[in-house]
């Protein structure tokens, strides 16, 4: 039985680049003396120089990584799937 999923996943996939983006505000608290993550929020980085550069490129070429071992995973499937 083939389970199909595209609106949740959207949801879940565009959650993950929020987890993963580089740049965010976190908020901290102070518990049992010791600074713990309490939250984050992604935001635009203040000034434009090396390291967002290199952070969009990265997070650029990930993603085309796994949109191309993905369409790689669909043919091979398809390809067994066949023959």
């Amino acid at each position: 039985m083939a389970v199909i999923a595209t609106k949740p996943q959207r949801k879940i996939n565009q959650a993950a680049v929020g987890v993963i983006w580089p740049f965010q505000e976190r908020i901290y608290e102070i518990v049992r003396g010791k600074a713990r993550l309490v939250g984050s929020s992604p935001s635009w980085p203040a000034e434009f120089n090396t390291t967002v550069v290199v952070s969009t490129l990265l997070l650029v070429a990930g993603l085309v990584l796994v949109m191309v071992v993905h369409r790689l995973s669909n043919r091979a499937g398809k390809a067994t799937a066949n023959g």
